[in-house]
């Protein structure tokens, strides 16, 4: 079969080795991953890198000799850059209260957008920082004072800390992220086919 025809079954590939990432995740028993909350946010991430990286990874093939060659290469640069990418902005991300790092860190985190790895890395790591915030706010937000076997209301102030609680779906967390991996795995089919026509390399 040809390239873009054997996409579907490389994807169905893929969800053996994901399967197995999201059975680890329950065996050590992650809230910040497995909570009803959030799990539905780390199944469309782990989806979505699938439909985005394999289209991507498969028309550097054609410019290798040997195309395991092309898929070791790519994933050694793939890791390079998600890793170097999510550490990066993450630690930005600390020195917010710095006006100029911010826009930096703003502009860095649209560019790496193109990367499924940072997508991927990125969301990960936002939920779990989102999920520990959360539950910063949760626990000050139901503080209740006794009085008698009974319990007061909340207090006004209290409730404002549910307000600032997120989704892990917020644009900034976990969605963009998403938006950007589905483009992209359109994107390399395209390319795939393209390379697969002698559109992009000669014959």
């Amino acid at each position: 079969p040809r390239p873009h025809q054997r996409l579907p079954f490389l994807q169905l590939n893929y969800l053996v080795p994901a399967t197995c990432c999201v059975i680890i995740l329950f065996v050590f028993d992650l809230p910040a991953y497995t909570s009803p909350t959030n799990f539905p946010a780390v199944l469309s991430l782990f989806l979505l890198y699938g439909w985005s990286i394999t289209p991507i990874m498969y028309p550097a093939s054609f410019w290798f000799e040997v195309p395991s060659s092309a898929y070791v290469f790519l994933i050694v640069i793939n890791l390079f850059i998600g890793i170097t990418a999510t550490v990066a902005t993450f630690l930005l991300q600390l020195f917010e209260h710095d006006k100029d790092l911010k826009v930096v860190n703003s502009y860095l985190k649209s560019c790496f957008l193109i990367f499924p790895n940072y997508n991927l890395g990125h969301g990960l790591m936002e939920m779990a920082y989102n999920e520990y915030i959360n539950e910063y706010y949760a626990k000050i937000g139901v503080c209740r004072c006794g009085v008698g076997g009974r319990h007061r209301a909340l207090r006004p102030a209290v409730h404002g800390q549910f307000d600032k609680m997120k989704s892990p779906f917020e644009w900034d967390i976990v969605t963009r992220g998403l938006v950007a991996m589905t483009v992209e795995g359109f994107v390399g089919f395209f390319l795939t086919i393209m390379c697969q026509y002698n559109f992009l390399r000669q014959p």
